[in-house]
C-alpha cells in the first residue's frame, strides 16, 4: 500500500517523472548526509549532521500521511537544517582537502 500511495499522492501534482525526481532528489540527500556525517571529528558538527539527515527522514515519512513540503514551517526547518548541514560537509571536506595539499607540498 505504501509505495503505491507514495506514487499516487505525488504524481497528481508533479507527475510520474515529477515523482521519480523528487524521490530521487530526496534518496540522494539522505544517503549523502548520512555517508558524510563520520568525517567530523568535533561531535557536536557530527550530531548536527546526523539530526538533519534524521530530520529528512522524519519529513518524507510523515509526507506519507499529509503533504508536509507545501506547508512553510515545516519545510523551510528541514531544508535550512539539510543546508546547514551540507554546507558543513563541503566546507569540511574542502578543508581536508587543502590540508593534504599543505602537508604535501
Amino acid at each position: 500500500m505504501g509505495y503505491r500511495y507514495i506514487l499516487a499522492a505525488y504524481h497528481r501534482e508533479i507527475g510520474f517523472i515529477g515523482t521519480l525526481l523528487l524521490l530521487g532528489l530526496l534518496i540522494y540527500l539522505i544517503v549523502k548526509l548520512f555517508r558524510n556525517y563520520r568525517i567530523f571529528t568535533d561531535t557536536y558538527l557530527k550530531a548536527f549532521v546526523f539530526f538533519a539527515g534524521l530530520a529528512l527522514v522524519h519529513a518524507v515519512t510523515e509526507s506519507l500521511g499529509e503533504p508536509i513540503f507545501n506547508s512553510s514551517p515545516q519545510n523551510v526547518f528541514v531544508f535550512v537544517i539539510v543546508g546547514i548541514a551540507m554546507s558543513l560537509i563541503s566546507e569540511e571536506k574542502e578543508r581536508r582537502r587543502n590540508g593534504a595539499r599543505e602537508d604535501s607540498v
